[in-house]
């Protein structure tokens, strides 16, 4: 091998959420990271759409990423608005000072996200990564290579698929990589016929 050789992940950014993720609650910070597990995704969702920074356009977090969470829920769930709130008196699960996103629907109001499913936390969680963080950064995103782990949990089949087609649609459109983990026939099933994925068996001989 050439030290000079270009590999095609070189100089890239490298994104990565885990099996094991959640959304919660947070304090208030103006630090903008994302970490593996969500921490900090509320308080990004905070930041855009309370910040009077012009840098932090609240459009990018009720029109984009909301657009995208309904394309994908389809039928499943029709939102109508995102927003955060702060809790601003003690109870048993967040004392006060606690920020939570709130999402709207035509038949329920605004629903804190503590009490929605952990599959609607994880569509969250990847259209940060997709949408938010590139933005962030100020990074090209076909600089990004994304890789999501599991992504089946807790997920209806067919909203996994829609969720499959809007990565497969991201990656071709904006030139980024993504790497999934999985255990899902959906996943097989849905890649196995695109011509633009590829499918690595990997397995464990007992000691690597």
């Amino acid at each position: 091998l050439t030290p000079r050789a270009k590999y095609p992940l070189s100089g890239t950014h490298f994104r990565r959420l885990r099996a094991d993720r959640y959304i919660q609650p947070e304090t208030a910070s103006n630090e903008l990271s994302l970490s593996a597990d969500g921490s900090g995704a509320t308080n990004i969702i905070r930041r855009y759409i309370v910040s009077s920074c012009s840098r932090l356009p609240r459009e990018l977090i009720q029109v984009t990423l909301l657009g995208a969470l309904t394309q994908i829920f389809g039928v499943d769930g029709h939102f109508t608005e995102l927003q955060i709130k702060e809790h601003d008196e003690d109870n048993l699960e967040y004392p006060k000072g606690y920020w939570e996103i709130y999402l709207g629907e035509p038949s329920k109001g605004l629903v804190p996200l503590s009490k929605s499913g952990s599959g609607l936390k994880t569509v969250i969680l990847v259209l940060l990564n997709l949408l938010v963080i590139p933005k962030i950064s100020g990074k090209p995103n076909n600089t990004y290579v994304f890789a999501f782990e599991e992504l089946e949990n807790n997920l209806h089949p067919a909203l996994l698929r829609r969720l499959f087609q809007y990565l497969e649609n991201y990656a071709k459109v904006e030139g980024s990589t993504i790497f999934l983990t999985t255990h899902s026939s959906v996943a097989l099933d849905y890649f196995g016929l695109s011509n633009s994925s590829q499918i690595i068996h990997v397995s464990h001989d007992g000691s690597s």
